[in-house]
């Protein structure tokens, strides 16, 4: 009996990214040691999406040379590398340093602080749920500029489609018999290809391209007028966070 094709697939990337999603938000209504929690969390299923593209997708022609010119793109970005070191030192390390504030009247705001690792000044005066949410979406956009570039290796779906049968030289009647139907099954008198094509991606998982791409459209939150800090509090945290951020050696 014929085996059913081993089709590449970004949906544990897109659980992922969701994972990730799914602590962000809870980060941004924590406090204390539950916001360190809930950004090691983010930390790690943010870092499991890099890792698992090129798991997936380290046999595919071509896949290597396109992920080191993405890699290369990635260490040139300060926030994009940032975050890779961040979740290497919550791992290995320690607590993630961190620079909070709260009040009985305002909701709870954080940001990075300069310890191991240097915030670079782009995230300085980001609070840290909104500098979560922006790795996110570019780690959708990355994501998505993948599937463009990869569409046959990307989604089942995709890949049962005239341009990516063609593209990985599937036999559709071995198919039917690695689906455990007869040779032939879904070659019916009367369907077009994608009649036939249609059958044959319901017996397959879909990546859901629509929510990765809302994920990499999310942008930093806008705050409610009365969540707006008052003019002291904007100039104390301000010094305070001038004070977390020594000058580097190539600063100097």
């Amino acid at each position: 009996m014929a085996s059913v094709p081993r089709f590449r697939s970004l949906l544990l990337v897109e659980e992922k990214l969701l994972e990730a999603e799914y602590f962000m938000r809870r980060l941004a209504r924590k406090r204390s040691y539950e916001h360190g929690f809930e950004l090691n969390a983010f930390l790690s299923a943010a870092r499991s999406v890099t890792f698992l593209i090129q798991k997936e997708m380290s046999k595919v022609p071509g896949f290597a040379e396109w992920w080191e010119e993405r890699r290369t793109e990635m260490r040139k970005d300060e926030a994009m590398r940032f975050f890779l070191d961040l979740r290497n030192y919550s791992q290995k390390e320690g607590r993630v340093s961190i620079l909070g504030q709260g009040s009985t009247t305002r909701r709870s705001s954080h940001w990075f602080a300069s310890g191991q690792i240097i915030v670079p000044e782009c995230l300085r005066e980001v609070e840290v749920a909104d500098a979560c949410r922006m790795h996110l979406a570019r780690l959708a956009r990355l994501t998505l500029q993948l599937a463009d570039a990869f569409p046959a290796w990307s989604c089942p779906h995709r890949a049962l489609t005239p341009d990516g049968i063609r593209t990985l030289a599937l036999d559709l009647d071995d198919l039917d018999v690695a689906l455990g139907y007869e040779h032939g099954f879904s070659n019916i008198d009367g369907f077009s290809l994608e009649d036939r094509l249609g059958i044959l991606r319901r017996h397959f998982d879909d990546v859901d391209f629509d929510e990765i791409l809302r994920l990499s459209k999310l942008r930093p939150r806008r705050l409610r007028a009365r969540d707006e800090p008052d003019g002291f509090f904007r100039a104390f945290h301000a010094n305070l966070r001038a004070r977390m951020h020594p000058p580097r050696d190539d600063d100097a």
